[in-house]
């Protein structure tokens, strides 16, 4: 079966670790991270001026797993924000069996304490943080109904 996990939560959530801790306990996985790739374009984790280029290969890293394996997990490690991205993730995909979405409900305190305890290149700007703190909603039932599956990850 091949499966995309959708992770959604703001900086500091847990998110890209939740994902190497699934890999090491998942066969057949591969995390597919927006921040790495600006960090494989730019040299940073903080590399925004080919936003383009970043979601094109983003989304066929994802869709290129499907035509090699039959049997794969692909981890989406991005924040993807609000319902509109959510499903956008979801249409772009193509090829997987199952969609699981993963909602990091951490408290916003303990991922702005977090953030800030990341090494100094993985540190998201304040100013940023507060951008996508405003922005970020938490699913909504309709969407979350589009999904085979839906996983909250609690403190």
């Amino acid at each position: 079966m091949r499966v995309c996990y959708i992770l959604t939560s703001v900086p500091g959530s847990g998110k890209s670790t939740w994902s190497l801790n699934f890999k090491a306990t998942h066969l057949n996985t591969f995390i597919i991270s927006s921040d790495e790739i600006r960090k494989e374009l730019g040299g940073s984790y903080q590399y925004f001026k080919e936003e383009d280029r970043v979601w094109k290969i983003f989304f066929a890293r994802a869709n290129k797993y499907t035509k090699l394996y039959r049997d794969v997990n692909v981890i989406l490690d991005s924040t993807c924000i609000n319902d509109y991205y959510r499903e956008l993730y979801m249409k772009k995909c193509t090829g997987f069996d199952k969609f699981v979405l993963v909602f990091f409900d951490i408290p916003f305190a303990e991922c702005r304490k977090r953030n800030k305890q990341r090494s100094k290149e993985k540190i998201v700007p304040e100013k940023a943080f507060d951008q996508m703190l405003k922005k970020f909603k938490a699913p909504s039932e309709e969407l979350i109904a589009l999904f085979d599956d839906y996983i909250v990850v609690k403190n």
